[in-house]
């Protein structure tokens, strides 16, 4: 009942912020349909909105519970908003599809690695753990420009989705995930054909193992 009565508290103000049209301009960043740095500018003063830093990296939240309605997840989207910003005031916080959120962190110096682990802790023990919310968190690389937040936002992805189909492992960094050498299996394809198997997709699955014979025999010679 408690978090209910939370929920219903900071709907109002949520709808407010979703209403500004923040959330498609943090859309279009993490997506990469900015080519400029000096148009994002623009774009960010003419929304008024911080997003001033020397070093970027965004987190990716996967929600893995069961978010039966759309109340419900409106609900959780509204919850997540507000609580996040309350343990990262430094913040930006975007809806990307459903269940999963970008979190961008911009960080005025050279304690990136730092401000990641405590972002990193204070969502799971504040949030996660405090309200049994099941979810995974990746924390794409490091970026210094502006225009490659998507790139950070990415490899956020990257790791969620391959700690998702593991088993929910947790692993928080793309640098921690099984390194490509001299074959050719990169994460993204293993993430494909996961997905692929999963979804009983076998047309897919044998368009991707044709892809990785490819590679690795006809060119690598393996």
């Amino acid at each position: 009942a408690g978090l209910h009565t939370h929920i219903s508290k900071i709907k109002d103000e949520n709808k407010r912020l979703l209403e500004t049209g923040n959330q498609n301009l943090l859309r279009k960043i993490l997506s990469g349909q900015f080519e400029k740095t000096e148009d994002m500018r623009k774009e960010l003063k003419s929304h008024k909105m911080d997003l001033s830093g020397s070093v970027y990296s965004v987190m990716v939240i996967k929600n893995i519970g069961r978010s039966s309605s759309e109340e419900n997840i409106k609900s959780y989207e509204s919850f997540m908003v507000y609580e996040i910003q309350q343990v990262i005031p430094k913040a930006n916080v975007c809806f990307t599809e459903k269940d999963t959120i970008a979190v961008i962190l911009p960080v005025k110096n050279d304690g990136i690695k730092d401000f990641e682990q405590s972002a990193i802790s204070s969502v799971e023990s504040e949030i996660l753990l405090r309200y049994h919310f099941r979810a995974l968190i990746g924390m794409g690389e490091s970026v210094t420009e502006l225009t490659q937040i998507s790139q950070s936002y990415k490899t956020g992805c990257e790791v969620v989705d391959y700690n998702f189909l593991m088993g929910e492992q947790r692993f928080y960094y793309y640098t921690e995930l099984p390194s490509e050498e001299d074959y050719y299996y990169p994460i993204e394809i293993e993430n494909a054909l996961f997905k692929s198997v999963l979804e009983s997709d076998f047309e897919a699955a044998r368009g991707i193992l044709r892809q990785i014979q490819e590679e690795n025999f006809a060119k690598r010679k393996l």
